[in-house]
C-alpha cells in the first residue's frame, strides 16, 4: 500500500500517477501517511493567539482595578468637598439676629460737640451718660458731659430747687446739689443713667489751667471757654481738690 506524497491519496501499487491530483508517483513514494502539516501551523498559531490573548487580559486586570478605585476616591473627595462646602456656605449666611450695642460709649479726648445751652447749671443738669456699671474714679471729672456726644442723654429735671443747696429736683424726688456729685437717675428703657453737676462756672486761667470758680449758677459761659476747660481739666492740684470737696445735697 502507498499514498500519494502530495495530498495523501491511497493509490494502487505499481500505480504511475495519483488517481486524485495526478501527481507522478514515480519520484518519491512515501510508505506512510504524510501528516497535515498546514493544519498543525494552524493549531499552533490559535494556541499562540489564546496565550496572548490571556496574557493580555491578566496585564490590563490590575490598571482596570486600579483606575476604578482611583475613579471611587475621586468621587468620595468631590462628594465630601461638596458636602463641607454645603455646610461653610450655611455657616456663613449673615444671621437674621440684631445685635445690641453696649451703649457706654468711650468719650473723645477733644470736646467737639454743639452748644446745647447758654446757662452752665441747666446744660450740666442735662447731660446724662449711659452707664451699665459705676464708672472709675478716673471718670469723675465734673462737667465731662457738658455737650452732646456720644453714649450721652438729655434728661430735664422736674424744676430747681434754689432754697439753700441749689439742686436739681428729678421725678423721683432725687436731689443733686450745687456743689456737684454723681447720681443714679433710671432711665425710661431701665439702664441706669450716670448724672454729673458742678458748683461752679468751668474757667481757665491765663496760664492754660482749668479750675471751677465759685459763680451764681445763672452766669452765662461762652462754647469756646467752656471746651478749653474740658480739654484741659484735671491737670491742676486745685482741681483735683475742687472734686473731692464736691457731695450730695437734699
Amino acid at each position: 500500500m502507498s499514498f500519494c506524497p502530495n495530498c495523501g491519496h491511497e493509490t494502487k501499487e505499481n500505480a504511475k500517477f495519483c488517481d486524485r491530483c495526478g501527481k507522478n508517483l514515480n519520484e518519491n513514494e512515501p510508505s506512510k501517511k504524510p501528516k497535515k502539516k498546514r493544519g498543525m501551523i494552524i493549531i499552533v498559531i490559535l494556541f499562540l493567539l489564546l496565550l496572548l490573548l490571556f496574557g493580555f487580559y491578566f496585564l490590563m486586570k490590575p490598571k482596570e482595578d486600579h483606575s476604578k478605585e482611583h475613579q471611587e476616591s475621586i468621587s468620595s473627595v468631590s462628594s465630601v468637598q461638596s458636602s463641607s462646602s454645603t455646610k461653610e456656605k450655611e455657616s456663613t449666611t449673615p444671621s437674621t439676629t440684631e445685635v445690641t450695642e453696649s451703649t457706654t460709649e468711650e468719650k473723645e479726648t477733644q470736646v467737639t460737640g454743639e452748644e446745647i445751652g447758654s446757662n452752665v447749671r441747666n446744660l450740666l443738669a442735662a447731660s446724662i451718660l449711659y452707664v451699665k456699671e459705676n464708672p472709675p474714679g478716673s471718670l469723675w471729672n465734673g462737667n465731662d458731659y457738658a455737650y452732646k456726644a456720644k453714649g450721652t442723654k438729655e434728661a430735664k429735671p422736674e424744676y430747681f430747687n434754689e432754697g439753700g443747696s441749689y439742686g436739681y429736683v428729678f421725678e423721683n424726688k432725687q436731689v443733686v446739689g450745687a456743689g456737684g456729685s454723681p447720681m443714679f437717675v433710671p432711665s425710661e428703657d431701665g439702664q441706669k443713667m450716670y448724672f454729673y453737676t458742678t458748683g461752679g462756672v468751668p474757667t481757665v486761667d491765663d496760664d492754660g489751667n482749668s479750675y471751677m470758680e465759685p459763680r451764681n449758677p445763672e452766669d452765662k459761659v461762652s462754647v469756646d471757654e467752656l471746651a478749653t476747660f474740658i480739654n484741659t481739666q484735671g491737670k491742676t492740684e486745685e482741681y483735683q481738690n475742687l472734686v473731692q470737696r464736691m457731695t450730695i445735697n437734699g
